[in-house]
This record gives C-alpha cells, structure tokens and sequence, in this order.
C-alpha cells in the first residue's frame, strides 16, 4: 500500500468517522471510503453499491476536477413530407425561381412541371441561387 493510502485500524481508526473496525480507508488523492458516522469538517462526494460513503474535507479541493461529459443530441426524426411540403411553398414564394432554376439547368420551363420542387430556406430578397 502506498504511504499516502490508509486503512483504518483500531491503532489508526478511520478520520471521518473515528472508527477502527469499519474498513474505512483513503486513497493517495484523499478521497475517504467511510461506513460510519462523519464528524465535523467533512462533505460527502458520494456513495458506493458496498456501503461507502466517499468523503473529503471540508477545506481540501478535489485533486482533480470532474469533467462534465457532453451530453448527446437527442436523435430527431424528419418528417420528410413536412419538409418537401416546405419547400416546396418556399419556392412557390418566388415566381421567377422556375424560370431562373431551369436555365441554370439549361432546360426548358416546361421539363420541370413533373417535379415537385423546392428550396429550403428561401432568400426573401429573390436573390440568384
């Protein structure tokens, strides 16, 4: 066992809860497993599944920060239809946009009419796509 670890004993109970027969213990950081009662001056960090509490003093920062994890996006589902529908209107605010897309294409006007076409996020200014 390292030096700066400890396990409590009756010669050496335990810190937090002045113990020497609960198996409380500390690791080299000073994080302190206790079963017992904390005595003044002590915060708890947490508990475990085996009956500890980990503890810290009051006056002692954590020897190293907690990173947060960051937290996933929820997966969204897209309502495709919704979409195509939306689009579709916002091209349909703007007349000119089939003429304009069909000689950016290079076809005439008339071999778009079968499509259902659209444009997301359309430019209120009209400008050129």
């Amino acid at each position: 066992m390292n030096d700066s670890m400890f396990r409590a004993s009756k010669a050496t109970p335990c810190p937090v809860c002045g113990s020497g027969s609960k198996n409380c213990s500390a690791t080299a950081d000073g994080l302190h497993f206790c079963r017992g009662i904390a005595r003044d001056g002590w915060r708890k960090i947490s508990e475990d599944d085996n009956g500890f509490v980990h503890y810290r003093r009051n006056d002692e920062p954590p020897a190293m920060p907690s990173k947060a994890k960051p937290s996933k996006p929820k997966p969204t589902t897209t309502n495709w239809q919704a979409k195509a529908e939306e689009c579709a209107a916002n091209l349909g605010r703007f007349p000119g946009i089939r003429v304009r897309l069909a000689e950016k294409l290079g076809l005439p006007l008339e071999a778009l009419e079968g499509f259902t076409l659209g444009m997301n996020g359309a430019r209120s200014d009209g400008a050129e796509f």
